[in-house]
């Protein structure tokens, strides 16, 4: 996670009335002031639409208002008016006075509408902190040593498997240890790799030749392979890879990656010479997409594609890299080669090979590299025994967007506030924890709050999907039943799907069915 936010602290102000003055009553200050309280109260509880009457009505009557300007930009804003929003924000920052959070706001949202947006590609990263493993608790035990992987996680956390301490541990987004895997008997043999796949972490163990799936917990469920060169037998297993229903294991010792189905089974084998292929040498790491697997061979320094079956399709990089390690893939299909004291990127569309800012990566020895959920670089710094994070400049120098989504006062005085944290390009902050958050109201510190939900945490959501049933609309049948099978399949064990068609009173079409079959048929 974004460590910066420890010295940050958020200032949520939630604006709840006008102060008195004393002199003459002015009528259309008091309409004004009746009617911003009014838009106010819609606009935390979400009904945009009447809250933009409210505001506007509120504007009749005092035009010269910022603060009723602001509101106003910010609930055309929500609903997706953004243009008319910052015609509202800067009408606001132009009629003088301090407004440094809006100025913060205005600049943003410009930033996500600019051409930079849609072509930015963050390779410039910036050290933001670091985990040193040799770092001693109480007990006199290390962190950890010799980390050779990280794996990044939905909620912001990340995964570090310890070659030299026999470790795989569970770190949060803010980098503080949260569960130690002990395996079978109170540890584990050389771990290589860690793989989080279907509520289970499969773990390669090198010096027993085999890979140990694990539960929850972090307690062995069963083990797959053993010393030797047959079919499903390993000698030195270190890098794992899944696409989605399988999983590959790098077998450097002979020369081969095989693949094994979740449950362990063996399926088969590759890496062999073929026709055009002279097969490889020292496997390493693996990246894998639904229908490619990349493999790099440290020795013959390069990194090799091949299809789910096993034929080598491809081959990148040849002799330029030093002994590549590590492989993981960018969010944009590129990939990270993990080399030594170099890091590299890898576009296997353009088959082309760049250094990743050589200004941070000199006197390491990266085994592994990979992005996280909230776009920081994290890096396996083998001989120091760190883990070493790295984040987008424009981080460090713009900062992050807390939005306020809604604010209910229905239960005063216990009020419960709704936001979302945004990178400077709109990407979410996930992994945030009451140590991350400062709430205030005009200037003076909130004390006894409570946070009650996080978003990344849950797993369930219920998804309305609202069709237009006007006759001009008859030849977008087939891409209507296609959207409705994605998200019929992509949601299928995420929770309900409502389908609906649009009038002024939706009509529901599906009764919440959630089979991609029966969605399709209601679509129809």
């Amino acid at each position: 996670m974004k460590q910066i936010l420890w010295g940050l602290g958020f200032f949520l102000v939630m604006t709840l009335g006008v102060a008195a003055q004393d002199q003459p009553l002015d009528y259309n200050r008091v309409r004004a002031d009746s009617a911003f309280r009014d838009g106010v109260d819609l606009y935390n509880n979400g009904q945009y639409n009447r809250a933009l009457v409210s505001f506007q009505k509120a504007l009749s009557y005092k035009p010269e208002r910022a603060d009723i300007r602001e509101w106003l930009g910010n609930t055309l804003y929500a609903t997706g008016l953004v243009s008319q929003a910052l015609v509202e924000w800067h009408h606001v920052l132009n009629s003088g006075g301090t407004h440094e959070y809006l100025s913060h706001v205005v600049d943003v949202v410009e930033a996500r509408r600019s051409l930079d947006a849609q072509t930015k590609r963050p390779d410039r990263y910036l050290p933001l902190y670091e985990l040193n493993g040799k770092t001693k608790d109480g007990t006199g035990r290390a962190l950890f040593l010799r980390p050779t992987a990280v794996r990044p996680l939905p909620d912001g956390g990340f995964l570090v498997a310890a070659f030299g301490s026999e470790d795989v541990m569970r770190f949060n987004a803010n980098g503080d240890l949260e569960q130690r895997f002990v395996g079978a008997v109170g540890r584990l043999r050389a771990p290589f790799d860690v793989l989080p796949f279907r509520n289970h972490y499969y773990v390669s163990q090198f010096t027993t030749d085999n890979v140990a799936i694990l539960d929850h917990n972090g307690l062995t469920v069963k083990t797959f392979g053993g010393t030797g060169r047959g079919d499903g037998q390993f000698l030195g297993p270190q890098f794992l890879a899944t696409d989605g229903q399988a999983i590959y294991v790098s077998d450097w010792g002979n020369a081969r990656v095989s693949k094994f189905d979740p449950e362990g089974k063996f399926l088969f084998s590759f890496g062999g010479p073929t026709v055009g292929f002279d097969g490889l040498s020292e496997p390493t790491g693996l990246a894998a997409t639904s229908d490619t697997i990349y493999v790099a061979d440290k020795n013959k320094r390069a990194v090799y594609a091949f299809d789910t079956s096993g034929n080598w399709l491809e081959t990148y990089g040849k002799d330029r890299f030093q002994g590549p390690e590590g492989l993981s893939l960018m969010p944009d299909g590129r990939l990270l080669v993990s080399d030594g004291p170099k890091v590299w990127i890898l576009d296997p569309v353009q088959n082309t090979v760049t250094p990743f800012d050589p200004e941070w990566n000199q006197g390491l020895k990266v085994t592994d590299a990979v992005i996280d959920a909230n776009q920081d670089l994290l890096l396996a710094d083998f001989d120091a025994s760190k883990i070493r994070i790295l984040t987008e400049g424009h981080t460090i120098y713009s900062g992050l967007w807390v939005r306020v989504l809604r604010v209910d006062r229905s239960a005063y005085p216990k009020i419960s506030v709704w936001f979302d944290v945004e990178d400077r390009w709109g990407r979410p902050v996930t992994g945030l924890d009451a140590s991350n958050l400062l709430l205030s109201e005009s200037g003076t510190r909130v004390v006894n709050t409570q946070l009650t939900f996080q978003g990344f945490r849950s797993r369930d959501a219920d998804v309305a999907l609202l069709v237009d049933r006007d006759p001009s609309m008859a030849d977008a049948d087939d891409a209507v039943r296609h959207t409705v099978s994605f998200f019929s399949q992509a949601w299928a064990d995420k929770g309900g799907i409502g389908l609906f068609a649009a009038a002024r009173h939706p009509v529901p079409q599906n009764h919440r069915l959630s089979s991609a079959t029966d969605n399709e048929a209601a679509a129809t």
